[in-house]
Formats: C-alpha cells, sequence, structure tokens
C-alpha cells in the first residue's frame, strides 16, 4: 500500500509493480483538493493509471476531483458493475418498469422525499404508498389534528401541490388509515393504537401505520409487479414502533419470492431490511445512501456523466419533456 495517492514516490511504485499486481492508494481525502475538483490534482491522479473504473455510486453526486476531473485526462473512464447495476434499478426499471408499478415512501422528512414523490408521480407510478413522519405534513395540510407529530410548515403547499399532481395523473395516494401514537419518543413511551391520523391527542406523536394500514398497503402490493421503497413507515430503531416497517418489509420479501421485483433504496430503508435478514430476499438493495435518492428525484449524477461510455443516457427516456412538476 503506498502512503499518498500522488507524489513520485507512488509515482515509482506505479512504475515498478508487476504484472497483474496490485497497488492501494492512500485515502484520497487527506488532500483537500479532491473535493474542490481541482485539475492539477486530477491530472496527477490520472498520471498512475491507463484507464478508470469508477465504481462506487455513494460519491457519484458530487463533482470530485476524482470522480469527475480526472476523466478530463484518463481514457476510457467508465462504469463498474455496481454502478451500472445500480442504474438499471434506480433508472432503468423505474423508468420503463413492469406494471403494476407501486411506490413506497416514508422517512421522518417531506423535504427530504419531495423530489422522488415527484418523479414517481412523472414516471406514472400507479399506486403510491406514504408512511413515515412526512405523512402528518400532508394531514396537517389538510386541516387535521396532528397532536405533536413532525410538521413542516413550509412543506404545506408543496404537499397540497403533490396532492394534486397525484390527482391529474390518475395516481392513487395512499395515506395511512390509522396509526399508532406515542406520548413521547422513547422505549418506555405509551402507546395508543388504531389512532385516526387526522385526530392524533394533543402533545400525542405520531410513530408507526397501524395494523389497518397494513392490511390495506399489502392488499395493493399483492398485484404489484415492480416495487420501489425509500423510507421507513415508522421510527423503526425503537422495537415497539417499528410494526409497520417490519410489516411492509416481510410483505416484499415475500413478493420477490414470487417473481415481483423489490427494489430497495435509501440508508435507513436498507439498514432496517438488513437488520431483519432480509436483504437477500429483494431484487436490489442500493449502496448509494444520498445518491439513489438523486437518481430516484431522476437528477443525473456529475460522475456518471463524465464517463466515456454514458450509461445514464442509455436509461433515461428521450421523450420526457413534461412541464407538470411541483
Amino acid at each position: 500500500m503506498a502512503n499518498d495517492c500522488i507524489g513520485q514516490v507512488v509515482e515509482d511504485m506505479v512504475s515498478n509493480m508487476p504484472s497483474g499486481g496490485v497497488l492501494v492508494l492512500e485515502n484520497l481525502r487527506f488532500h483537500h483538493e479532491v473535493v474542490q475538483n481541482d485539475p492539477e490534482f486530477a491530472k496527477q491522479l490520472a498520471s498512475l493509471a491507463d484507464l478508470y473504473v469508477n465504481d462506487c455510486v455513494r460519491n457519484a453526486y458530487k463533482p470530485y476531483a476524482s470522480t469527475e476531473r480526472v476523466v478530463d485526462y484518463l481514457k476510457p473512464a467508465v462504469a463498474g458493475l455496481q454502478m451500472k447495476k445500480e442504474l438499471h434499478y434506480l433508472f432503468e426499471d423505474v423508468s420503463y418498469p413492469d406494471t403494476p408499478f407501486v411506490g413506497i415512501v416514508g422517512g421522518s422528512k417531506l423535504s427530504a422525499k419531495i423530489g422522488v414523490i415527484d418523479n414517481l408521480l412523472d414516471k406514472r407510478v400507479n399506486h403510491l404508498l406514504l408512511g413515515g413522519g412526512l405523512i402528518f405534513t400532508f394531514f396537517k395540510a389538510q386541516e387535521g389534528s396532528v397532536g405533536s407529530s413532525l410538521v413542516e410548515e413550509d412543506m404545506l403547499g408543496p404537499a397540497e401541490s403533490l396532492y394534486m399532481k397525484a390527482a391529474r395523473r390518475g395516481v392513487e395516494i395512499l395515506f395511512p388509515a390509522d396509526i399508532v401514537a406515542a406520548n413521547w419518543i422513547a422505549a418506555c413511551a405509551e402507546v395508543k393504537d388504531d389512532i385516526d391520523p387526522f385526530e392524533i391527542p394533543d402533545n400525542w406523536i405520531g410513530v408507526d401505520i397501524g395494523r389497518k394500514t397494513i392490511d390495506r398497503y399489502s392488499q395493493v402490493l399483492d398485484s404489484a409487479k415492480t416495487i420501489i421503497w425509500s423510507g421507513p413507515m415508522g421510527l423503526y430503531k425503537i422495537e415497539k414502533f417499528s410494526t409497520g416497517t417490519k410489516a411492509i418489509a416481510e410483505k416484499l420479501a415475500g413478493l420477490g419470492g414470487r417473481g415481483v421485483k423489490t427494489i430497495i433504496a435509501g440508508a435507513d430503508t436498507v439498514a432496517a431490511i438488513k437488520k431483519m435478514g432480509l436483504a437477500e430476499k429483494m431484487t436490489h438493495i442500493s449502496m448509494g445512501e444520498y445518491a439513489c435518492l438523486q437518481l430516484l428525484e431522476g437528477i443525473p449524477l456529475p460522475a456518471m456523466l463524465a464517463l466515456d461510455d454514458d450509461p445514464v443516457e442509455k436509461v433515461v427516456p428521450e421523450d420526457e419533456s413534461d412541464d407538470d412538476h411541483c
């Protein structure tokens, strides 16, 4: 292993490598020029190699010297197998899904998932199932009583716009019919089941989807051919608030065994699936974390666009010119 990633010592080590040898360079992050997308640093890095393969989706959303600028000086520059796999599932299968196509979106904040929801509506998802803390911004926008549940006041307008867009597109958005509420967020909290999400008591917090909602969502999922899931259904890290997330995960695991395409994206959702030991039963578990959310928003990643084989262009529909965005 080299003690740096550029410089004369590293160049000498590369020159002395035997045929078939492997040299691991020191972490690039020790050089601030990486995040500055510095062309001189990229040129030095490129001088060590004959070709470039990028197989790290996780950092592909940032224009780094080691992921974007380096390809100006190093050809060929191509996507690795893992990157191509991520693009296949998160771009191609979302753009051209086997139908019925069902999206499941959860997580705590609508602001973090509004781009994903908007893009799924553009892709003509047939059904959109919502859960997690973000649902309470929708309920508040419809003048529901949500107790002390998380609400993003600045997202009330966008929430209404998404709902109207879904109606125009003929997409069925399903909201929880019942939720689990707690008097505070802790393992020892008091819990109430079968709560109307529009009538949460004062000072109580929505923490999970309820049993009626689980059954309703399961019925919709039974008809699906392609399912994309991003965001847990509740505060799954606390055991008593994890029922909804577990139920949806187990449902998808069963459907995957029957040939339904199940795609899991987002760090929390992936963590929940792995914690339950169900990762092997899903069609695809994304390793892209934040980058995968950008792909689900329909945003090509800088490091991917820079590659010679242009993997993004191969899977982005050419005829999408819809201006109906929130």
